[in-house]
């Protein structure tokens, strides 16, 4: 197997990016269908820079209109996993982007962050036992641990050149 290392070009105070642009494609928009269907959500495109995650977080408190300590969840969750994204998919690479999508119903709320894909074949997101009584951990390996701790469901899906991990939380009253 080839390892490529790509040398990312990282936004520096002055350069000019254009905002997040709003994403009108159907299919990125739909939610990952669970055991109830849910309708088509709102979704954004977010340049993949880490410092960029307070727009998706932002972004996903104001399109998911819960309460707020379940708005509280969702951004910390969407945080984590936009982070994810740019450090372990080709979204991190210059002109990369990571496509946020928020979808609810009066019970559940689904939040779906798609990447450009990894930067390996064969590599994407996974569950990691981070031992944090044996110092490992210190750096990282908690956000898909926070996902499982804190979401109702949540999955990844491997299709066309992009890696999607999507979580719902539902309601407190309907757990």
């Amino acid at each position: 197997m080839t390892s490529v290392v790509v040398q990312a070009k990282r936004h520096t105070e002055g350069s000019k990016l254009p905002p997040p642009r709003r994403v009108t494609d159907e299919a990125l928009r739909a939610p990952v269908v669970t055991f109830r269907r849910l309708p088509e959500g709102k979704a954004v495109a977010v340049h993949g820079l880490r410092e960029l995650a307070t727009v998706a977080r932002r972004w996903v408190r104001t399109h998911a209109g819960r309460a707020k300590e379940e708005n509280e969840t969702l951004a910390l969750l969407t945080t984590e996993l936009f982070v994810n994204a740019v450090r372990h998919s080709r979204s991190g690479d210059p002109g990369g982007e990571v496509i946020v999508t928020v979808t609810k119903t009066g019970t559940t709320t689904q939040v779906k962050v798609m990447d450009d894909g990894p930067l390996e074949m064969g590599a994407g997101p996974r569950l990691r036992n981070v031992d944090v009584e044996a110092g490992e951990g210190e750096f990282g390996g908690f956000g898909l641990q926070l996902v499982t701790d804190m979401a109702t469901r949540w999955g990844v899906l491997y299709e066309k050149q992009r890696t999607t991990v999507w979580f719902d939380i539902d309601r407190a009253d309907e757990r």
